[in-house]
């Protein structure tokens, strides 16, 4: 498994934050469809894709996007395991 760069450890530590600090439910996203390190980053946190969007801009043109969900039991259930083996990668 290859040692979480800093923009990982902070997501992780964001997630931590909002779930268990602040006792959110569900956190949701948005990301340009086309932006594939975006949409790796965010599956690496566990987000999943919920629903593909098209978003207008003022000028008329259309951006296909996608909505982003993350439940607390699902970072309860799947991640927070996964930030105990990345963190053990870095002792």
């Amino acid at each position: 498994m290859p040692i979480p760069g800093l923009g990982t450890v902070m997501g992780y530590l964001a997630m931590i934050y909002f779930f268990e600090t602040r006792c959110v439910e569900m956190l949701v996203g948005e990301m340009i469809k086309t932006n594939k390190k975006s949409h790796r980053f965010n599956l690496s946190l566990g987000f999943r894709a919920a629903k593909e969007l098209i978003i207008h801009r003022s000028d008329g043109v259309g951006i296909d996007s996608i909505l982003l969900i993350q439940t607390k039991n699902d970072w309860l259930f799947k991640s927070r395991q996964t930030l105990k083996e990345r963190l053990l990668l870095l002792q």
